[in-house]
Formats: C-alpha cells, structure tokens, sequence
C-alpha cells in the first residue's frame, strides 16, 4: 500500500507545479503595458503645479537672500540653509508626485486588468502605452 504514495505523490506535486506555471503565464500575456515618465512630465498639469511651486520657493529663498546685508560668512551659512531648504522642498515634491503617479498607474492598471506596467524607458520594445491615461487619472 505504501509503494503507490512512492509515485502518486510526486506525480501529483508535478502536475500541481505546471498547472500553476501555466496559469502564471496565461495572466501576464497581452497584459504588460508601459508609462512614459517624460512625457508624463511634460504634459501632466500636476507635474507642472510641481514644478512651479519648486520654481517659486527657489524665487522666495534667493530674494531673502539678497536683500539682507550680510558679512561673507554669514552669508555663505544662509545660503547653505536656503539651499537645504530648497532640496527639502524638491524631495518633498517628487516624492509626493511619485505616489500620485504610482496611485494613478495603479488605478489604470485595475481598470485595465493589467499585469505589469514598466517604464517606457526601460523597454525596447512593446507593451501597451497608457501614458495619456496615466496623466488623466493624475488630474
């Protein structure tokens, strides 16, 4: 009665192994897509609002800076701080706009059943461009 466990049990583990090996591969074909983040960049009014407050904060520091009459001293300590100030902003700022981006590519993904979005820019070739929708879904 034991001889038969010798080989149901192996055989049964390996048709359990490629039934879920072929299953994996049924899910991602025709569903890897791809999001250009440049021209995401470029046309999204998010990434843009972005930029613009960055720009702003940049404007703000610089005319702290030269409107006060300092020593070379102390103006090279203030501008040291504006400057980590302004790398504090971008930092905040991207990573904000990264987890929007990521929500947005997430939510177009659902809606689009899909299995594997990449960057456009670390793809040769193929894979469904849902850039445009990726920007929509930012707003």
């Amino acid at each position: 009665m034991r001889e038969w466990r010798k080989w149901v049990l192996p055989a049964v583990s390996c048709a359990a192994l490629a039934i879920a090996l072929i299953a994996l591969a049924g899910n991602l074909t025709g569903k890897i897509a791809v999001v250009d983040l440049n021209k995401l960049m470029e046309d999204s009014s998010k990434a843009k609002s972005y930029e613009k407050q960055l720009a702003n904060k940049y404007q703000q520091l610089t005319a702290n800076l030269d409107s006060e009459k300092l020593s070379e001293s102390e103006k090279e300590k203030k501008q040291a701080a504006a400057y980590d100030e302004y790398l504090k902003t971008k930092n905040e700022l991207e990573q904000k706009l990264e987890r929007e981006v990521a929500a947005s590519v997430s939510k177009v993904a659902r809606r689009r059943r899909l299995s594997v979005v990449l960057y456009k820019e670390a793809v040769r070739w193929g894979g469904m461009d849902i850039t445009s929708e990726v920007i929509r879904a930012l707003k």
